[in-house]
């Protein structure tokens, strides 16, 4: 299809097979700093001193010409200097660099190659060596590295060994292979035009100026990449009027009651609410400038402190963002905006009405700059027919609009009702309004008529997927029943009585006779049989038939033991009804299954709440197991975190046991959701074991609310067998809120180290008290006998100041006022009031004059709160996490001694003085640099205290504190970062992974780190409703157990030091550690090819399997295992990773390239040995993955 968007967005660039000429800034004009590379090169100083490298620029000769000196020094292989910004490249594109040379060494000339944001390699040409000035020309093809294709690439100029090097009137032209079209075809793309007139008002909302703007359609979930829902949809509208961009933003929501927002306006920083945002950058490889606004009308850009003019509309369905951004201020380092230049781009929505909080975004991968979006400014009005440029812009959504109304409505009427009959939905007036809307689709034309049909099916969809199930009431004596209602609808009274109720919450309400018995019951729902209230009253109360009726008042009917009971003049029960485990009000976490590894323990989490609009008291949960699966003890602490039941019954009956679980008057809460896990220990047995499946019977019950009898669908799976890597550390982390009894934490332990499990990393920011510290110092003790590593954590201390031990380093502090930090506003607040911040340290005091006194007093307190707790511990992990600019705690220090080194750090002078409120009106961005470069010097002297102790320190802190990072360059014992942290380390963040391993190895010099990964319900947030929102830590709508086998390989592929397991230390396990330890098998299998192979992917080839689903590790010049020779023999090794994330089978054939003589491979977990591995063919099972081992002699 040849796409109009080519002749609508492009007519004014150039056609295929042109030359377009690079500005390099090849006359060298200079950055205005001594030993620095021109204006627009940065020096890739890795590996190197400075001292070795000295640069200057030369004065202009009689033609204006500049030339850029370099001598090096003996220690000097090679020194580059790099373009600041990334050039879009396409296969067959040439790079043709022309200039001039001399000196007495050689330099090259040609670029770094990107594939996305992952580094490839280089490719160059030499410009040869000449002690005069000499001409040169390049040429340099773009072609696959590494078995990848770069889409981008940086020039560079290389000066080779020691020598003295010139260069001067440099320049590119990149030979086009097709038209700069081209270049757009795998991204979207959005034109800004200049509006017509400009705007009044000072966000442009006004409506009449946008009438000729394009639309912006057809956002897509970052979860899997599909288009979202259209009554969820965004679009959105970018204009100019030479000075300022105007945003129009329209967020389509059909629950705007639902809508969240941060009511301070994010005073205190960035805060998750329904909120749009616009990120935009004019390098893919530099942070993008970040903009926030939400439904108040709030404004944020992250690194600096201005706020932007904001104009919020609110429809019945929609609210609409209206914003202005300056062009001069666009941009991100210092990059100056040019109208006709390429930029990338992302709009985003974070919404959290209505469920689980969603990302969507204009072009995929929301943050993620390898997938931005082409931005072009045009300094002109758009063209006339605007509604061409829409659908060029948007032809994808257009596309995916029709097909699926063609797949919606393509069903036979019979087909139609099959589809629908699990919810008991497609009969009567739902019927009737398919065939109605089945006629209309077959008349649309237009993407508003498709936009507008759309949201007319969702809705009807959305009824035909709520749920209806047919009660059966059989009534001995119906006329004790004067009327009989369900949600306030009459049904009429007979000995039996069906009907259908919807899924959710449900009343059943009657009129009966005074004094009759009533003797009614549920056909299949013995467990409804008597909870009933009863009233003589109701004249007050003239909504009681209905849901929201608050009936606590009215008594418990007194009823025998069939359910029997005496009538009074009213009577009610509540019914919860969910079509299946994972209903709206739902009790379990989202899960296909329950898996249980044979012979295992599981903390089975559970939600505590009540749906209705009150309390409900006398809450039980009840259970029916097969009677290999018994509960064991339960914490004897309990809050709203981790609830223990008051008291258990158990019933063992015909292979089952009966729990029923009384949670007492208070846990049930309707303004709070609340969780309990549940410790159960699982024995296999011939009646239940591997393979088999079974079903979990369960319901909850509060006097006359009763749910209806649900099961949870549960599985058997293989025992857990992992195995502890020897120095790839795998580290189990306790879950926040989550209390466990001793003997279950011994039990999990022991499970844990079977998981493969080799550290413990033991919190001491849960302060419950003795009882906490006793069970943490029997962990301590069962991780040492299960021979497991032990970390300490230390709640964030000292980076979060002296408050959490009020120590040695607080004794000190408060001793010496002029240690103590000045916040912003230039008060010393230390110890008022009771805040953690209020004991912070002035870092630049600590760093210079107190730098031995805070070594001395973080020894002291390390030895005393944390070794006198966990003597056995090998390291101490903290929480280094902490932006400058963040909340009422992070600003500090303003004394005038941190305000003085700022300035000479940024070479601010010229007699300007310096505040705290002039630093974050105007140096935002550079304080924030200056701050943590400061946190770096404190850790390097907590390490330093650390150390001395004998002891290692871990240091987490995020990725993108990539300031800090920096700052801490050759100072960390071991790198920590949260990577990839919530997300699931799957294919889509496969990039990311090794962006950021690639990002710790420039900043700190280390070549592993650790890990994060968080477990899936970890977070326990406590507001009403938020068990629909919690973390699953997948990219569907449920847990996914076998992921984590893939993820923990492929973090240990890509970070090679470790993995943090944040929240396995408690919480349910639901068959993840059975996958888990299929991964530390793997790992501990081929361990020295994790920690110490150097990734290639460009030593496999095939035409059906790639990166990200490919990895390859490789290590030359080795000695090879033992199994593997009869004596020591030096050779190569490589471990060949492919991941399948399909839910069925993918068959592969691979092509392993140059592999050494006498190659030999083994598929892992099989005992055969292939003896030609060049070509192989093999089959991906589902969600997991095949691990070739390949090895060879020198």
């Amino acid at each position: 299809m040849v796409r109009l968007l080519l002749f609508l967005c492009f007519a004014l660039l150039p056609r295929a097979g042109f030359a377009e000429e690079i500005d390099l800034n090849g006359n060298f004009q200079s950055a205005g700093k001594e030993n620095m590379p021109p204006r627009g090169w940065w020096a890739n100083y890795l590996g190197k001193k400075k001292s070795d490298v000295k640069m200057s620029i030369s004065e202009p000769d009689g033609n204006g010409i500049r030339s850029f000196d370099v001598s090096t020094s003996e220690n000097i292989v090679r020194f580059d200097i790099a373009g600041n910004k990334r050039l879009s490249v396409l296969p067959g594109d040439i790079l043709i660099f022309s200039g001039e040379t001399a000196g007495t060494g050689e330099i090259r000339i040609g670029a770094y190659a990107y594939g996305t944001t992952r580094f490839l390699g280089e490719i160059y040409g030499s410009a040869g060596k000449s002690e005069t000035f000499k001409t040169f020309r390049i040429s340099v093809e773009i072609q696959k590295i590494k078995n990848v294709i770069p889409d981008t690439v940086v020039p560079t100029v290389s000066f080779v060994g020691k020598g003295n090097f010139r260069i001067r009137n440099l320049k590119l032209e990149i030979q086009r292979s097709s038209g700069r079209e081209a270049m757009y075809a795998k991204y979207r793309y959005y034109p800004v035009y200049k509006l017509s007139s400009v705007p009044e008002s000072e966000t442009g909302k006004e409506a009449s100026l946008w009438k000729d703007i394009p639309t912006g359609r057809g956002f897509v979930l970052l979860k899997n990449d599909a288009i979202q829902k259209v009554r969820n949809q965004t679009s959105f509208q970018l204009a100019h009027d030479g000075k300022k961009l105007y945003l129009r933003i329209l967020c389509d929501e059909p629950d705007m009651e639902g809508i969240v927002t941060d009511p301070a306006l994010y005073r205190d920083g960035l805060r998750y609410d329904d909120q749009v945002e616009f990120a935009v950058t004019h390098d893919r490889a530099v942070p993008q400038s970040y903009f926030v606004f939400n439904s108040l009308g709030a404004s944020y850009r992250a690194n600096s402190s201005e706020r932007y003019p904001v104009s919020i509309e609110k429809g019945p369905d929609s609210w609409r963002m209206n914003a202005a951004i300056p062009l001069d201020k666009l941009l991100s380092r210092e990059a100056k905006f040019e109208f006709g230049e390429d930029y990338f781009f992302n709009i985003g929505r974070s919404n959290l009405s209505g469920g689980p909080l969603t990302h969507s975004s204009f072009a995929k991968g929301f943050g993620d700059k390898s997938k931005f979006a082409y931005l072009t400014f045009h300094d002109s009005t758009a063209p006339v027919n605007v509604l061409k440029t829409d659908e060029a812009i948007n032809e994808n959504y257009t596309v995916w609009q029709r097909e699926t109304v063609k797949e919606s409505f393509k069903l036979s009427e019979m087909e139609f009702k099959k589809k629908y009959e699990k919810y008991g939905t497609p009969d009567g007036k739902n019927l009737a309004d398919y065939r109605m809307l089945k006629d209309k689709a077959s008349k649309l034309v237009t993407p508003v008529e498709y936009t507008a049909f759309l949201k007319e099916w969702e809705k009807l969809d959305e009824v035909l997927r709520t749920a209806r199930k047919e009660i059966a009431l059989t009534v001995k004596n119906p006329s004790a029943i004067k009327n009989f209602y369900l949600n306030g609808i009459p049904v009429p009274v007979s000995a039996e009585m069906k009907f259908n109720i919807p899924e959710g919450v449900n009343v059943l309400s009657m009129e009966t006779v005074p004094g009759e018995k009533i003797e009614l019951e549920m056909k299949g729902h013995p467990e409804t049989n008597g909870c009933w209230r009863i009233s003589d009253d109701v004249s007050s109360a003239p909504g009681w038939k209905t849901v929201s009726f608050n009936d606590s008042s009215w008594k418990m009917a007194d009823a025998d033991t069939r359910g029997s009971f005496k009538a009074g003049k009213f009577a009610r029960q509540i019914l919860l009804w969910n079509r299946d485990h994972t209903g709206n009000e739902r009790m379990f976490p989202m899960c296909r299954e329950w898996l249980f590894s044979e012979n295992s323990i599981d903390g089975m989490r559970i939600t505590i709440y009540s749906p209705l609009a009150w309390n409900l008291p006398a809450f039980t949960v009840n259970f029916e197991f097969p009677e290999n699966i018994r509960i064991l003890e339960f914490a004897a602490k309990s809050k709203d975190t981790s609830l223990s039941p008051r008291k258990i019954d158990a019933v063992r009956k015909n292979g089952t046991v009966r729990y029923a679980l009384d949670y007492g008057n208070e846990a049930a809460e309707s303004t709070k959701t609340k969780y309990s896990y549940i410790p159960l220990e699982f024995a296999s047995s011939d009646i239940l074991k591997k393979g088999m499946e079974f079903k979990i019977k369960y319901f909850r019950r509060a006097g006359n609310f009763v749910e209806l009898v649900q099961y949870l669908p549960s599985r058997v799976i293989p025992e857990i067998n992992g195995r502890m890597p020897k120095k790839f550390k795998t580290i189990a982390c306790r879950m926040w809120g989550m209390e466990v009894s001793d003997s279950y934490y011994m039990k999990l332990l022991e499970q844990l180290a079977k998981t493969g499990m080799n550290t413990v990393n033991l919190p001491t920011w849960i302060s419950d008290g003795k009882n906490f510290e006793l069970q943490r110092s029997l962990a301590a003790e069962k991780a040492n006998a299960l021979g497991m590593n032990i970390w300490v954590a230390t709640a964030m201390y000292p980076i979060w100041g002296s408050h959490v031990f009020k120590g040695e380093l607080y004794q000190y502090l408060r001793a010496r006022p002029e240690a103590q930090a000045h916040r912003f506003g230039g008060e010393v607040s230390f110890g008022k009031p009771d805040k953690w911040w209020n004991y912070m340290f002035c870092p630049t005091y600590i760093s210079t004059t107190g730098r031995e006194e805070y070594i001395r007093c973080v020894k002291a307190d390390f030895r005393k709160y944390l070794l006198a707790a966990v003597p056995l511990a090998d390291a101490f992990w903290i929480n280094w996490e902490g932006w400058p600019w963040r909340g009422e705690a992070h600003p500090y220090c303003f004394c005038k001694r941190c305000i003085e080194n700022f300035a000479k750090r940024f070479n601010i002078g010229g007699g300007r003085k310096l505040t705290d409120k002039t630093i974050k009106e105007n140096y935002y961005r550079e304080w924030a640099v200056y701050r943590t470069e400061l946190d770096g010097k404190i850790m390097e002297l907590t390490r330093i205290a650390a150390s001395e102790l004998g002891k290692r320190l871990v240091i987490y802190s995020q990725t993108s504190q990539e300031d800090f990072w920096k700052g801490s360059r050759h100072s960390l014992d071991i790198v920590n970062p949260g990577e990839p942290g919530n997300g699931p380390g799957d294919s889509r963040l496969q990039n990311h992974m090794d962006y950021a391993m690639g990002m710790l190895h420039n900043a700190t010099g280390t070549e592993v780190a650790v890990g994060q990964q968080m477990v899936p319900f970890y977070t326990g947030k406590t507001g009403r409703d938020d068990y629909k929102k919690e973390f699953l830590a997948s990219n569907t709508s449920y847990m996914e157990p076998s992921i984590f086998k893939s993820v923990f390989i492929r973090m240990a592929a890509s970070l090679h030091g470790g993995i943090l397991w944040f929240g396995v230390l408690g919480g349910p396990v639901c068959g993840m550690h059975y996958y888990i330890g299929e991964a530390t098998r793997l790992i501990a299998e081929y361990e020295p090819l994790f920690l110490y192979g150097k990734r290639d992917e460009s030593l496999l080839k095939s035409k059906n399997i790639e990166y990200p689903f490919v990895l390859v590790l490789q290590r030359e010049n080795v000695v090879l295992p033992e199994k593997f020779r009869t004596k020591p023999v030096l050779g190569t090794e490589r471990l060949v990773l492919l991941f399948n994330e399909d839910e069925t089978e993918r068959p592969v054939t691979i092509e392993n390239l140059k592999l050494p003589p006498g190659c030999r491979a083994i598929v892992w977990k099989s005992k055969e040995t292939v003896a030609d591995p060049v070509r192989m063919e093999m089959v991906i099972p589902p969600k997991d993955l095949v691990a070739i081992y390949l090895y060879g002699q020198e």
